[in-house]
């Protein structure tokens, strides 16, 4: 972690008119929104959406927000160790790391706000309690669903993507832990194409591996 507190930048929260203005400019195009959600509990949702986020501001250049659309309290606990460490500060629930802002326990209209507003690419973070986020999911332009193949989480990882192809809209699939083996069983299964994600001790750094990882998919 203290790599990340010694490359955080100082807060600022965008505010209403922040989510607004971009209606009044006629260049406004809406920021991709990328909806990550978990199979189960323990599959690291978090750390893959700020691996996303942190490829998506630190390679691309891309003006990101990454939205915690769930009640883990995760983010909570990361503004709260920066605090310590740092001279980070809070602004209604927003600070801001590495040029993402991040956005902890989200309210029903920030969703929506963040839809309408200027940044280029916003992540939401859904947690493991997918039906509890179905809809708001299904309105991501990109849905990334992450599983782990261990014998005691698979079976949440394939009932879910086999429920994928009775929803609308093309998911795709990430691999957090699991056996080669089962890596390789996943191609009885129609449809479902996983990748792997590469392991990172550093949710916010950008090693080569992660750029070759990221773009091989996430190139816009």
């Amino acid at each position: 972690m203290a790599g990340v507190t010694d490359r955080y930048k100082k807060v600022k929260r965008p505010g209403r008119r922040f989510f607004k203005q971009g209606r009044r400019n006629k260049d406004f195009h809406s920021p991709l929104m990328i909806g990550v959600a978990g199979s189960c509990p323990g599959v690291g949702t978090t750390h893959f959406s700020i691996m996303t986020a942190s490829y998506l501001s630190g390679v691309l250049g891309k003006r990101t927000a990454l939205l915690e659309e769930n009640r883990s309290g995760d983010f909570s606990r990361l503004f709260e160790i920066l605090s310590e460490r740092s001279a980070l500060k809070q602004e209604n629930g927003s600070c801001s790391i590495l040029e993402i802002s991040f956005m902890k326990e989200a309210d029903p209209e920030t969703f929506s706000d963040l839809a309408n507003s200027e940044f280029d690419t916003v992540v939401i973070d859904f947690g493991h309690d997918f039906e509890a986020v179905r809809a708001k999911f299904q309105l991501c332009q990109r849905k990334f669903l992450v599983g782990s193949l261990s014998e005691w989480k698979i079976y949440s990882f394939l009932k879910l993507a086999e429920e994928k192809k009775r929803a609308d809209g093309k998911w795709e699939y990430f691999i957090s832990s699991g056996s080669s083996e089962f890596m390789k069983g996943l191609s009885r299964y129609p449809g479902i194409e996983a990748r792997r994600i590469p392991r990172t001790e550093d949710a916010f750094k950008v090693s080569g591996e992660v750029i070759a990882f990221f773009g091989g998919f996430l190139k816009y």
